[in-house]
């Protein structure tokens, strides 16, 4: 199947089931750093797995690196691989911030 970089919600619907894709719930809020976890347990995508903005997206803040630093590449690899995205994966991600955490995965 060719990836694309956005489905539509039939085409996510239709594949909820297929292990090939990978869906990411990616919710976070900066003011208060476990409602996405929270909302998470609450609900979410059928079978979606939780990202967490500062855990699995960040490399550890050293007090010069910003706020969310970007994680060392072979760090997030392994990562994503603990939770099931490999190389042939269809990975969607979906926040309720308009995008802005899903883009960072």
């Amino acid at each position: 199947m060719r990836h694309t970089t956005l489905v539509s919600i039939s085409d996510l619907a239709a594949h909820l089931d297929d292990a090939g894709w990978i869906v990411c719930d990616c919710r976070h809020d900066l003011v208060d750093t476990e409602a996405g976890r929270r909302a998470y347990a609450e609900s979410h995508i059928p079978g979606a797995r939780f990202v967490h903005l500062d855990e699995d997206l960040s490399a550890p803040k050293t007090g010069k690196n910003g706020r969310h630093p970007l994680p060392d590449m072979d760090q997030l690899v392994r990562r994503l691989g603990r939770i099931g995205i490999s190389i042939t994966s269809q990975v969607v991600s979906y926040d309720a911030s308009g995008g802005v955490y899903a883009a960072r995965l």
